[in-house]
């Protein structure tokens, strides 16, 4: 999977390859990230500058998205349970998350 990477709030995220999460638990699937939103609470993740930023490095900004589960169906979600970092092109979500934001 490929993300954009913050590794210095000094510079710009990096586009990396990271190892594809797989589910581990019952209530969490891999999704496809479609489209991500790019808003002032993203960029101040991305530099450090957001109040809920614990400036731990490395970083994968983001909060919320459009993907597609693996049978298909499209998915609205807000940032969970991620695992590397905030937002790899892949992502886990829990079953909350699942019955919260799929679509009709």
């Amino acid at each position: 999977m490929h993300a954009a990477v913050v590794r210095s709030f000094d510079a710009p995220p990096r586009y990396e390859t990271f190892q594809t999460p797989q589910p581990s638990g019952e209530h969490e699937i891999s999704v496809d990230v479609l489209a991500a939103g790019l808003h002032p609470r993203v960029r101040s993740g991305a530099s450090g500058s957001h109040y809920t930023s614990t400036e731990a490095l490395p970083l994968i900004p983001g909060v919320d998205g459009v993907g597609r589960s693996v049978e298909g169906q499209l998915l609205y979600f807000v940032a969970s349970v991620v695992r590397l970092g905030r937002w790899p092109s892949k992502r886990l979500l829990t079953g909350d998350a699942q019955s919260r934001y799929r679509s009709k």
